[in-house]
C-alpha cells in the first residue's frame, strides 16, 4: 500500500472538523439522497468519519486490516439499503474534500495515497455490496 498515509495522518488529524463538515456538505449537496444512511447525530458522524480516516492510515500496509474494516462497514450499511453506487459516489466526495480542505498541506504523493487507499476500500465495498 502507498506510503505518506501515515506521514499525512497529523495534518489530518488537525484538520479533522473542516474534514467532517466539509465531506457531508460536499456529500448531502450532491446526493441528497444519502442523507438517511448516515447518523442524524453530527457529533457521533463526525467521530465515526475522523475514526475512518484514521484505521485507513494505519492500516494502508496491512490488506487484512483494509479487508475487515470494508467488510465492517459494509455489514453496517447493508441493513440500510447502500448499494455500490453509493460507496462509489461516497469516495469521490471523500478524494474531493481532502483535496479541498488539505491540498495545501499535503504533498501531492500524499493525496495519491489518499486517494489508493479510499479507492482500495471503496472498490471492496462495492464488491461486497453486487455479491
Amino acid at each position: 500500500m502507498p506510503d505518506g498515509l501515515r506521514a499525512a495522518l497529523p495534518k489530518v488529524f488537525l484538520n479533522k472538523a473542516a474534514l467532517s463538515e466539509r465531506f457531508f456538505e460536499n456529500l448531502f449537496e450532491r446526493s441528497p439522497e444519502m442523507r438517511p444512511f448516515f447518523s442524524q447525530h453530527p457529533g457521533r458522524r463526525k467521530d465515526s468519519f475522523v475514526t475512518l480516516l484514521t484505521q485507513l492510515a494505519l492500516c494502508a500496509e496491512q490488506p487484512d486490516t483494509l479487508e475487515l474494516i470494508a467488510q465492517r462497514l459494509y455489514s453496517r450499511n447493508a441493513e440500510l439499503g447502500v448499494q455500490a453506487e453509493h460507496y462509489i459516489e461516497g469516495g469521490t466526495v471523500l478524494k474531493q474534500t481532502l483535496r479541498e480542505i488539505l491540498g495545501s498541506c499535503l504533498s501531492e504523493k500524499e493525496l495519491a495515497a489518499w486517494d489508493l487507499i479510499v479507492d482500495a476500500l471503496i472498490d471492496r465495498m462495492a464488491a461486497l455490496s453486487r455479491q
